[in-house]
C-alpha cells in the first residue's frame, strides 16, 4: 500500500546528526538518495528520479506528489547557486532532508525500499569538535572546528604563542598547554605547518589523540577555511576508519563464534531482528538483489549490504563501511550479533 501523506519542506542543509541518520534508517519507501558533489545542483536528478520510480511500477499520480519537494527545490536559487560542499538530498512520503556532507562523493541517484546511507554512516561518526595546530618555526596558532565553521582559539594562559627560541621547549610547552585546554576525551588534534616542524612536534608531544596524518605546507593559518576543513575532515574520516578496524579486530577475538558472522543473508535477517549489535562492511561490497520480510518491500533491486546497515542502525545497532585493506580475511561484511 502506497502512503501519500505529503513529507515536510526541506530545511536549510546542515551536517547530518546520528539522531538524523537512525530516523531516516527506517523511513518506509520508495526512497530516493541524491548524492551531488560539490559544485553540482542535480537539476537533472527529478526526471530520472521520475524514470526510475516509473520503471519500478510506482503509480504516476503518486510519484508525482513524491516528486513535488525536490521540483520546488530544484528551483530555489540557493540550491542552484554554488557550494564548495558535497550534498545529500533524502526524499520518501515520512522524510525530506538536504545535508552538507564533509567527505567528497560521486553524482549518485538511488531508488530503493531504504535511503542509501553508504555515504552518510562516516557522517554521523565524525567528533563534534577537534583541533587544528598551525606550527611553524617558533609560532603556533590553534583552530577550533565544528560543523563547517572554525575558529582561531588563544592558549591557555601563561602558553607563549611564540617568541621562544629553542623549538623543542617551546613545543612542550604548547602541548602542555593544549592538554589542559583540551581536556575532554577523545578530541582529535591535527597538525598543519612543514614537515620539519611537524616531526619535531611529534617527538616532543604526549597529547593522546594527535592524529597520524598532518595538513603539509600550511603557515599561520593561511589556507582559506573551507580548504582547511576539508583537508581536516578527511584526515579524521581516516582515523575514525582505523579506529573502527581495530574495534573489529578486538570484537572478533572476544566475540563467541556462534555470534560472528559474516554471511549476508544471516546478517541481513538478524539486522531485521534488531540483533546486530556492531556491523562492519567493506566499502567495495555490493550484492544487488529484491528484499521481503513483512511489511519491507524493496522496490527494485537495492544493494542488500545497505539495508542490513540501515537496519542495524535503526535497532540502535553501529554500521560501518571500511576501505577494503582495513577488513580482516578479505571479508565482505563481518557482523556482532546481540544473541
Amino acid at each position: 500500500m502506497v502512503r501519500t501523506h505529503f513529507p515536510l519542506l526541506v530545511s536549510a542543509p546542515e551536517l547530518l546528526r546520528p539522531t538524523t541518520l537512525r530516523e531516516v534508517a527506517g523511513s518506509p519507501g520508495p526512497c530516493i538518495t541524491i548524492l551531488l558533489p560539490a559544485g553540482e545542483f542535480g537539476k537533472s536528478s527529478v526526471p530520472a528520479a521520475a524514470q526510475q520510480l516509473a520503471q519500478r511500477g510506482f503509480p504516476r499520480a503518486a510519484s508525482a506528489h513524491l516528486l513535488t519537494p525536490l521540483e520546488q527545490l530544484s528551483e530555489d536559487p540557493t540550491f542552484t547557486s554554488g557550494c564548495p560542499w558535497s550534498r545529500v538530498i533524502l526524499a520518501s512520503f515520512s522524510a525530506f532532508h538536504q545535508f552538507y556532507l564533509t567527505q567528497p562523493v560521486k553524482a549518485q541517484l538511488i531508488v530503493g525500499g531504504s535511503f542509501s546511507i553508504r555515504q552518510l554512516v562516516a557522517e554521523a561518526d565524525r567528533p563534534r569538535v577537534f583541533y587544528v595546530l598551525g606550527v611553524t618555526g617558533n609560532r603556533v596558532a590553534l583552530l577550533r572546528c565544528g560543523g563547517l565553521r572554525s575558529e582561531i582559539v588563544k592558549l591557555p594562559a601563561g602558553v607563549p604563542d611564540g617568541g621562544v627560541e629553542n623549538r623543542s621547549d617551546f613545543y612542550k610547552l604548547v602541548d602542555r598547554g593544549l592538554q589542559q585546554l583540551l581536556h575532554e576525551p577523545c578530541t582529535p588534534l591535527i597538525l598543519a605547518g612543514l614537515e620539519e616542524d611537524i616531526a619535531l612536534y611529534r617527538v616532543v608531544s604526549a597529547y593522546r589523540d594527535l592524529m597520524r596524518e598532518s595538513i603539509p605546507g600550511f603557515a599561520g593559518m593561511a589556507l582559506e577555511q573551507t580548504e582547511i576543513l576539508q583537508k581536516a575532515y578527511s584526515i579524521v574520516c581516516s582515523d575514525q576508519h582505523r579506529r573502527r578496524a581495530a574495534e573489529l579486530l578486538a570484537a572478533k577475538e572476544r566475540t563467541p563464534r556462534g555470534r560472528l558472522s559474516t554471511d549476508v543473508d544471516t546478517i541481513l535477517h538478524a539486522a531485521f531482528e534488531g540483533r546486530v549489535s556492531q556491523l562492519y562492511v567493506n566499502e567495495r561490497a555490493e550484492r544487488i538483489d529484491m528484499f521481503e520480510r513483512g511489511s519491507y518491500q524493496s522496490w527494485g533491486s537495492e544493494d542488500l549490504y545497505n539495508l542490513a546497515a540501515a537496519q542495524t542502525i535503526l535497532h540502535q545497532g553501529k554500521a560501518c563501511f571500511l576501505p577494503a585493506n582495513l577488513m580482516p580475511d578479505r571479508a565482505t561484511a563481518a557482523a556482532i550479533l546481540r544473541f
